[in-house]
């Protein structure tokens, strides 16, 4: 017996289908992550993003433990369906530890202009991979999001979310959860 389908339905794509693709040449040129089996193609970076990325970057490795690896732009393995590329992953371990990419942080860092709305449902993402800090640099409204304390719930997307989010504004200075020593001004990230 065949079975038909009633309507069109979504293709969810696993890591490996992903990867595939990618080895075939699909994605050459494009920048694309893999969110919840969906491939999701970014807009090219503009300046502000790329400007807000550098400073994060500097602070981050200025910040960290020498032995910690921070990652621009790189996979972690979050899932059999998602492979996100955050701009700034800060990995506990030096580089030699990992034999895949890394499956959670301790802390991510997105830059979000046209990718604001996306970057909000990663957080989902990054909640269920009992990642305990998640920021978002948001470019248009000059603030930093920062979303701690990842929490199960079922009724949200990825099946958890993030008990606290803290909006910091210009002014304000964010203060990573393992580095409590450290700050970044919002200021210094918007100049």
């Amino acid at each position: 017996m065949t079975t038909q389908l009633d309507e069109p339905r979504v293709k969810q794509w696993s890591r490996e289908e992903y990867y595939q693709l990618a080895e075939e040449g699909y994605f050459r040129g494009k920048r694309v992550q893999l969110i919840d089996g969906e491939i999701i193609e970014m807009a090219p970076q503009k300046h502000p993003h790329a400007m807000a990325l550098s400073i994060v970057s500097r602070w981050a490795r200025a910040t960290f433990e020498p032995g910690d690896w921070v990652r621009e732009q790189m996979p972690l393995n979050v899932g059999r369906a998602s492979d996100p590329e955050p701009d700034v992953a800060v990995v506990q371990g030096p580089l030699a530890s990992h034999t895949d990419h890394p499956t959670t942080a301790l802390l991510i860092i997105e830059i979000a202009d046209s990718s604001r709305d996306i970057d909000r449902k990663k957080s989902g993402l990054y909640a269920s991979a009992a990642i305990n800090e998640y920021w978002i640099v948001n470019i248009r409204e000059l603030t930093i999001e920062v979303y701690r304390e990842p929490h199960i719930d079922a009724g949200a997307r990825f099946g958890h979310r993030y008990e606290k989010v803290i909006i910091l504004r210009l002014g304000d200075v964010a203060t990573p959860l393992v580095r409590p020593d450290a700050t970044l001004a919002v200021a210094d990230v918007f100049k």
